[in-house]
């Protein structure tokens, strides 16, 4: 249906489509209104917390320009499409990734055809664990990398990732095709960076912590110079104190620990940024992590 304009043909008035694939046609603002107006309150239904202003947005988002007429207020925003406005978008199709051994993974997918697509959500799951939302691509863009971790070989770990689309309404679609890939594991990470060797690092580091955004665990990397207290401490965005470690003389060298996404009571914690903090006598350095259960 198109509104509100009072012109014949496909400018305004009311399509009609059947079953078999025929139009009827009729002009003006008295056959499309009310349809118009039963749709903005099918809307309204289906998305109560919606403000009329909203809502008006929102047909007008999911309307197709016939004809190429341009969608204006005068002559008509073009025709209404009741699936687009009340239907979840359906699944981005042909997901591929790409990318060679030491690459990070590269995710590209077919775009939706719907008016009303908003962004594209990234979900990633780690072996037999659970999907997590990796990340997110604003339309028209439909390729995302993986910058977190590195394609490895025949021997490393199994990681998958899926897309789904997200409409103007903030319905999410049903996932893409899964892929997967081979990625570097974070034990040969950890044994890469203690390099296998009698080494003493110069200066004190905190490396970023791997995976992040991560679920269940995720791995913190530190070097000493000379032997010195150590306090690892993992806060909340209120700055509560929600896991720590502390060792006292610790010799020089390179650690990693894990942290297990559990408070000191040994609970798991919610979803959500924390804010890890490394500190010694004399260095102290903090960074962000993101748990998605």
């Amino acid at each position: 249906m198109v509104a509100p304009g009072g012109e014949s043909g496909l400018n305004s008035g009311l399509v009609v489509l059947d079953m078999n694939g025929g139009t009827t046609e009729d002009a003006g603002t008295s056959f499309a209104t009310p349809l118009v107006s039963g749709l903005a309150c099918l809307a309204w239904e289906t998305f109560p917390g919606k403000t009329a202003s909203e809502i008006r947005d929102i047909l007008i988002e999911c309307a197709e320009d016939v004809n190429n007429n341009g969608l204006d207020p005068i002559m008509g925003y073009g025709r209404i499409n009741a699936y687009y406005t009340l239907a979840p978008p359906d699944a981005p199709g042909n997901l591929s990734i790409s990318g060679g051994v030491g690459d990070n993974p590269n995710l590209i997918w077919d775009a939706n055809i719907e008016p009303d697509i908003e962004e594209y959500n990234i979900y990633k799951k780690e072996g037999a664990g659970n999907w997590f939302q990796i990340g997110t691509v604003d339309v028209p863009d439909t390729q995302w990398t993986d910058v977190s971790c590195e394609i490895g070989t025949r021997f490393d770990p199994l990681v998958y990732y899926q897309v789904k689309a997200e409409d103007f309404t903030e319905q999410e679609s049903a996932a893409s095709n899964t892929v997967f890939t081979r990625v570097e594991s974070i034990h040969k990470r950890i044994d890469e960076y203690a390099g296998l060797t009698a080494e003493i690092p110069t200066i004190f580091t905190l490396k970023q912590v791997y995976p992040n955004p991560f679920n269940p665990s995720t791995t913190i990397q530190y070097a000493l110079p000379k032997a010195s207290d150590v306090l690892i401490t993992v806060y909340d965005l209120l700055g509560r104190t929600v896991w720590s470690y502390e060792e006292s003389a610790k010799p020089a060298g390179y650690y990693s620990l894990l942290w297990s996404g559990l408070n000191d009571n040994g609970n798991q914690v919610a979803s959500g940024i924390y804010l890890i903090s490394f500190s010694t006598p004399e260095f102290r350095a903090v960074q962000k992590a993101v748990l998605i259960r």
